[in-house]
């Protein structure tokens, strides 16, 4: 059936109904349909430093940084 936005729901012995899906639902992203205030304060996590390429001899102040940050 893939990724319809219409759910084909069986109701016993009274047949089918479509059941509507938002594309997040469809796409298997979420389970339910956001509210704004949630959608709103969903805080995404920051992606992990990662120390840059440099050439040459990297300074102290850049190591102590690598150090400190770098795991």
């Amino acid at each position: 059936m893939g990724n319809s936005l219409r759910l084909k729901l069986s109701v016993g012995s009274f047949g089918h109904r479509w059941v509507q899906r938002t594309p997040a639902i469809a796409a298997g992203l979420t389970d339910h349909p956001w509210a704004p205030t949630e959608l709103f304060n969903f805080k995404v996590p920051a992606p992990h430093w990662k120390l840059p390429k440099l050439r040459g001899r990297s300074s102290t102040a850049m190591l102590q940084m690598v150090k400190q940050w770098a795991s």
